[in-house]
């Protein structure tokens, strides 16, 4: 088996960060890489020594810890973290400190990775499934879309070669206006909206860029039926968000030996469709606040 590195990113929710933590234990993982940013200011001050405090305190596992000792943000933070983690392995599992993961979650990762290594058209792995209603008739325990999402992902060296961040200009943006969307509508009609939008400074993402890599190769994403990763970041903690329950899921717990997994990727329209309009149902009032909404539902914000 590819050995995997397992990577999570935190900045200033020890709480948050406790239960993220207390998941992957009970995963029985072996090494964890961990990338904590800087203060923003005196006010983050305080959580972000308490952060630093509890990943001092982990004797379950071997760590790699990176502690910025300025504030570079998630998007430097999260794809210089990456960069590293593939100087020692060729699979990441990645998670932020509002994803908590099952206990089946890193086998089924490591599954995944494992199983569709070889195949070019599978980019991302999403840990994290919106409560879609899946056909009764779909005989699989996981389905395929254009779109990846961030709450507890992975991916391997060779798809991550295709990431660039901001590869357009604006002017380009515009005057591919018609080929682009052709390629990105298949991900959701959201996705070409929040690629202008972090052009122009609207918002502020990594992984827009991440989600429009896999559209322009053709690129899929695995998703399992029940999900594997519960976000707990809508608690009116974010930055940007307040409280929700819209993207709760029950956490599976299934031996991943019981799953089954299609031996082709394949996209199913009907739930691709459900999967886009359930992620690009967001509030419209403004470019800014619809963008932010979208992002950070789906772990894009920073």
């Amino acid at each position: 088996m590819t050995s995997t590195g397992i990577a999570v990113f935190a900045y200033n929710r020890p709480d948050h960060l406790k239960r993220v933590l207390s998941g992957l234990q009970r995963n029985d993982v072996e090494h964890v890489y961990i990338f904590t940013d800087g203060a923003r200011n005196e006010q983050d001050q305080q959580r972000v020594s308490e952060v630093r405090e509890i990943i001092d305190q982990i004797e379950w596992c071997r760590t790699t810890v990176t502690a910025h000792e300025r504030n570079i943000g998630l998007a430097e933070s999260l794809t210089g973290g990456i960069e590293r983690v593939f100087e020692d392995h060729e699979q990441i599992i990645v998670l932020e400190d509002d994803c908590v993961p099952a206990p089946n979650f890193v086998s089924f990762m490591n599954t995944s990775l494992e199983r569709y290594a070889d195949d070019e058209r599978v980019m991302n792995v999403n840990g994290y499934s919106p409560p879609v209603e899946i056909p009764d008739n779909y005989p699989y325990d996981v389905y395929f879309t254009y779109r990846s999402s961030s709450w507890g992902w992975g991916t391997w060296r060779s798809a991550w070669e295709h990431f660039e961040r901001d590869p357009l200009t604006v002017e380009e943006l515009e005057r591919k206006k018609n080929e682009l969307k052709r390629i990105t509508d298949k991900a959701g009609k959201d996705l070409y909206p929040m690629m202008r939008a972090q052009l122009e400074g609207s918002i502020d993402s990594w992984a827009v860029w991440w989600s429009f890599a896999i559209a322009a190769n053709d690129g899929l994403c695995l998703n399992p039926v029940d999900s594997k990763v519960r976000n707990i970041g809508h608690d009116g903690t974010g930055t940007h968000t307040g409280e929700s329950d819209k993207y709760d899921v029950n956490l599976d717990t299934t031996p991943v030996n019981e799953l089954d997994f299609p031996e082709e990727p394949f996209v199913d329209s009907e739930i691709n469709s459900r999967y886009n309009q359930f992620i690009g149902s967001g509030d419209r009032s403004g470019l800014k606040q619809y963008g932010a909404e979208l992002l950070k539902r789906m772990g894009l914000w920073n």
